[in-house]
């Protein structure tokens, strides 16, 4: 399974938007969709792994804000069919 994500602004919940300055500064909202099931020591990594990436760049880590959400593999789509019946051996982490 491969997790999808995108950075949204807080404000505006424009996607991909990062904008540098002292006030108003915009910062990172990244949502990662993954198939329900993930275990919490993932879930753990996957928050701490991306926030470290925008402290790499300068951004105050209290800034970053990661939202995982589990979708079932039931109502995931790949290639027309859902993941459940395409990837039905795949697991999440």
């Amino acid at each position: 399974m491969i997790p999808t994500w995108e950075i949204r602004d807080r404000k505006t919940q424009n996607r991909n938007c990062l904008k540098s300055g002292r006030e108003g500064r915009l910062m990172p909202v990244v949502d990662v969709k993954m198939w329900k099931g993930v275990s919490q020591e993932a879930v753990e990594k996957i928050i701490s792994g991306i926030t470290k990436v925008f402290v790499d760049l300068g951004i105050p880590e209290r800034a970053v804000e990661v939202i995982v959400y589990e979708i079932p593999k039931a109502h995931w789509g790949v290639g027309g069919q859902p993941a459940s019946k395409v990837m039905a051996d795949e697991k999440p982490p």
